[in-house]
């Protein structure tokens, strides 16, 4: 299952976006992230950061660190 993965549940007559799974990385519950993008899941968790245009190479660097996104545009990586 992805992390990005939502499901529609009801909760009294309000149709609501509910996360099937939670992302480990603690990025998600920071108040000053330094990254634009979740390494983990790719969610967006700093939105003021804007979204960079990336080369292969920093994509590249991303899968030896054994990030699954990328930080800066939120490519999948692997």
């Amino acid at each position: 299952m992805s992390f990005k993965e939502t499901k529609i549940v009801t909760m009294g007559g309000i149709k609501m976006m509910a996360r099937k799974a939670h992302c480990p990385n603690f990025n998600h519950g920071r108040t000053n992230v330094p990254v634009r993008n979740c390494p983990v899941c790719g969610e967006v968790v700093n939105s003021k950061i804007s979204q960079k245009v990336c080369s292969e190479g920093k994509h590249a660097k991303g899968r030896r660190e054994q990030n699954a996104y990328c930080i800066d545009c939120g490519a999948q990586l692997t």
